[in-house]
């Protein structure tokens, strides 16, 4: 009962087993100072020291101080496990800083030492996960919780990085997510886990049969291919051996041509020689006459060339003779069917022009007219308009004198006579709207003329 008891807090409790062990006493110190820098002191050029910024410390020409600061770094990476059935991401926050030891060690990295230490242990960080990750293949962690890998995988990199005179802190994550089943999380739901890994051993076992199957079948095809080339290969060393025999047969017989070849060519050498003077007095009659042959031909040739590169010449004066004059006659042609089109542009251009001045003096006599109509109009409204107002202010004197049973109808009266000014003070400015629009017409026009004369 007391077992199942503290199971069941550790369940309870999750993520915060690291920090009780912490207070238990299990958690990591890393001893960091965030007030840590190293003086590199050079004298004459060869020789030089580090040493710990001391509290009390006076920089010369001499002194290079560099800090050595605490940094975080986050490392997160994401691995498959039962051929992908489970999906496990790493996460690890790590702060680490390095010691004088390390920067003695690493003088030329000074100026970003913290840089240095990333690229120098990212590949044996990455071996650590990939190894305890690796180690979660046998499956016994899906019945409990990934609390031991984080903490061992934490404690392994402070270690690995103590060894290398480096102070640190590290705090390992471990998420799993099951790819068909993304709400099963391992240690609450043991039980279902459990069932899903029996159910994977199975399929594994399968799938290993199988592989144990096929591998014997291609072992089997393997063992028959072997006795096949061994087979081939006595047969091919027979016929290797018997073709050595016929080739030292047919050697004994080259030797014996040989010798007889050998009686043969003396002989022949010596017809050949007296062929071969015989042949060279003929080569020496044969080239002179040649010779004598090849002059003669040589000399025709010349004068074939000749006459030929003359009848060439007077051919190609004729043609330039021929052509100057087809030339002449086309660009006469041509520029006589130029002057006619331009001629007839010419006049069509004519009476276009004086068909548009006419259009354009009838519309200026048109608008000019309607500005006239306009202007008496708008003197008539004005007209009317004064004279209305004149109506009302001599209506307003009278109001004072009106009886009391008057005053309706000198109200109503009143009311028809300020819409009837409103009327008017409406089409003055339709009237005055309308005068711009013919004024713009008219500067259009005018406009459109400039630019066709142009």
């Amino acid at each position: 009962m007391n077992n199942s008891g503290s199971e069941l807090e550790r369940w309870l409790t999750g993520g915060e087993l690291m920090a009780a062990g912490d207070e238990t006493g299990d958690a990591w110190e890393p001893g960091f100072n965030a007030d840590r820098q190293v003086v590199r002191s050079r004298l004459g050029g060869f020789y030089q020291k580090l040493f710990l910024r001391p509290d009390v410390f006076t920089q010369r020409f001499y002194h290079e101080i560099y800090p050595l600061p605490i940094e975080d770094w986050d490392y997160r990476e994401r691995m498959e496990l039962f051929d992908g059935f489970c999906q496990v991401e790493v996460a690890i926050e790590l702060r680490y800083q390095a010691t004088l030891t390390f920067a003695q060690r690493n003088a030329e990295a000074l100026p970003d030492i913290n840089t240095h230490i990333k690229r120098t242990f990212q590949c044996m960080l990455t071996d650590i996960v990939h190894k305890e990750v690796h180690a979660l293949n046998d499956g016994h962690w899906v019945q409990g919780s990934l609390l031991d890998i984080e903490k061992k995988i934490a404690v392994t990199i402070c270690e690995l990085l103590m060894m290398q005179n480096i102070q640190s802190r590290a705090i390992c994550k471990i998420f799993a997510e099951f790819k068909e089943f993304p709400n099963v999380q391992p240690g609450k739901d043991n039980v279902y886990l459990h069932v899903l890994k029996q159910s994977h051993e199975l399929n594994e076992s399968k799938n290993q049969a199988y592989f144990r199957r096929h591998q014997a079948m291609k072992e089997q095809k393997l063992l028959h291919k072997q006795q096949e080339l061994e087979i081939l290969h006595k047969f091919a060393e027979i016929e290797r051996r018997k073709r050595a025999q016929d080739a030292a047969d047919q050697l004994a017989l080259l030797e014996d041509e040989e010798r007889q070849l050998a009686a043969r060519l003396a002989i022949e050498k010596r017809m050949h020689a007296e062929q071969v003077r015989h042949q060279n007095e003929l080569k020496e009659m044969e080239s002179e006459a040649e010779l004598l042959a090849q002059q003669k031909i040589r000399m025709l040739q010349q004068e074939a060339e000749l006459q030929q590169m003359q009848d060439k010449l007077k051919h190609q004066e004729r043609l330039e003779e021929q052509k100057l004059e087809a030339d002449t006659a086309r660009r006469e042609k041509q520029l006589f069917h130029q002057s006619e089109i331009q001629d007839k542009k010419t006049r069509i251009e004519v009476e276009r022009y004086e068909k548009q001045q006419a259009a354009w003096r009838a519309a200026k006599l048109k608008l000019h007219e309607q500005q006239l109509a306009l202007k008496k109009r708008q003197q008539q409204l004005e007209q009317e308009a004064e004279q209305e107002l004149k109506q009302q202010e001599l209506d307003a004197k009278k109001q004072h004198v009106v009886m009391p049973f008057q005053k309706l109808e000198k109200f109503e009266d009143g009311e028809k006579v300020k819409r009837r000014s409103e009327t008017l003070r409406n089409e003055i400015e339709l009237s005055l709207l309308e005068k711009q629009r013919l004024e713009l017409e008219m500067a259009i026009t005018e406009m459109q003329k400039k630019t066709f004369q142009e």
